[in-house]
Parts: C-alpha cells; sequence; structure tokens
C-alpha cells in the first residue's frame, strides 16, 4: 500500500521571483554555477511515518529552506512519494551535503544529473560539434 502521494504545485526560485524554468536568469557574477536535477524518492514506510505525525509537509518546508533549490516539483515517482528538485552549486563537492540533507531528512534514495538550460547547451554546441568531427576523423 502506498498511503497518499504527497502532490504539490511547482516551487520554482530565482531572486525570489517567480519565473519559468527556461526564463531563469543568473544574477551578475554567478557564471560560475553548475546546476543540477535530483529524483529524489521518499521511502513509502518514511512517508507515511512523516505523514500520520503531520510532520511531512514541514520536513519538505524545511529541506527545501535548506537546499534553495530554483526548482522542485513534487509527484509521484515509481507509484510512491517522491521529487524533481533542480539546485545551482558552486562545487560539486556541494552535493554530498545535499545528499545528506535528503537521506537524513526523507530517508530519501536519490539520483543526481548534472543538467544545462538552452541557452547553456549552445555554449556547448561547439564543443559538441568538434568531439563529433574527432570521432568520425
Amino acid at each position: 500500500m502506498v498511503g497518499f502521494v504527497y502532490s504539490e504545485a511547482a516551487l520554482m526560485r530565482s531572486a525570489g521571483k517567480e519565473q519559468s524554468a527556461c526564463q531563469l536568469k543568473w544574477e551578475e557574477g554567478e557564471e560560475g554555477l553548475m546546476r543540477f536535477m535530483i529524483t529524489c524518492r521518499i521511502p513509502v514506510e518514511k512517508g507515511d511515518e512523516l505523514a500520520k505525525a503531520a510532520g511531512l509537509h514541514s520536513t519538505i518546508h524545511s529541506i527545501m529552506e535548506e537546499l534553495k533549490p530554483e526548482a522542485a516539483y513534487f509527484s509521484e515517482i515509481e507509484g510512491g512519494r517522491g521529487a524533481y528538485i533542480v539546485v545551482n552549486v558552486d562545487d560539486a563537492s556541494q552535493i554530498s551535503s545535499i545528499a545528506e540533507t535528503l537521506f537524513l531528512g526523507l530517508g530519501a534514495t536519490i539520483q543526481v544529473h548534472r543538467v544545462m538550460v538552452p541557452e547553456e547547451l549552445g555554449q556547448a554546441t561547439p564543443a559538441i560539434e568538434q568531439a563529433s568531427q574527432k570521432k568520425d576523423g
């Protein structure tokens, strides 16, 4: 039995303003940030425990306050509670702290992927084309 699925509208943050993910712009001086998408799965037992104690919402709220994500979407993942969380970090070593927050707060399992917005992909295109030519050459 899965219990209820925690579902909430997307939480979008960028300098305290709501925007769509493709409209987000870096503040001046933030060019070095890296964007990661975290797929977070909350075990049914832990989610049920928090829900029954009326602590699920407050725990998630507290974690979001700590992580300060660019975006967070809560949904069902593989039949259970989950979230897709986009965070910006200065250094990949910060992922350990983010992971521990999710492990300890929610008992979550996570997957972490480096992601780009369309503008970043456009900046990477010359390197992609160069790598393609090397492979063919």
